[in-house]
């Protein structure tokens, strides 16, 4: 049986490709197992002024939105799990949640996510 690390190894090329189609000049790309990082691929560059920057497991990417679609997909296994529903309200799994109106000491979950609680946007990339 192939290891994972050899399986994300074997992926190199079709990544390349999709790089390539896509107009992306690099990714990385990691495998978990335990908790654990077991298997890493960098591709392309990250730097595009610099042929030699191969990004790795340290290379820093500005995911912007798409982070939205991994909280709600990691929530949703949550939510799956039975470790949290919906309506958790969000001051019993964030502790640091403080917010200064009132009426926002219920906010739960589903307004976490559906945007509708009025937390700014924060970028510690660019600040």
């Amino acid at each position: 049986m192939e290891s994972l690390a050899q399986t994300i190894k074997s992926t190199a090329l079709v990544i390349q490709q999709i790089c390539q189609v896509s107009g992306t000049p690099g990714a990385s790309v990691g495998a978990m197992k335990g908790g654990r990082l077991v298997a890493t691929l960098g591709i392309g560059h990250y730097n595009l002024l610099d042929d030699t920057s191969v990004p790795d497991d340290q290379t820093v990417y500005h995911v912007a939105s798409l982070t939205k679609a991994m909280t709600a997909a990691a929530i949703g296994m949550l939510v799956d799990e039975g470790k949290l529903t919906f309506d958790t309200p969000l001051k019993s799994i964030l502790l640091e949640f403080e917010p200064r109106d009132p009426a926002l000491q219920g906010a739960n979950v589903q307004d976490l996510l559906s945007h509708r609680i009025g937390i700014p946007a924060w970028n510690s990339l660019w600040s």
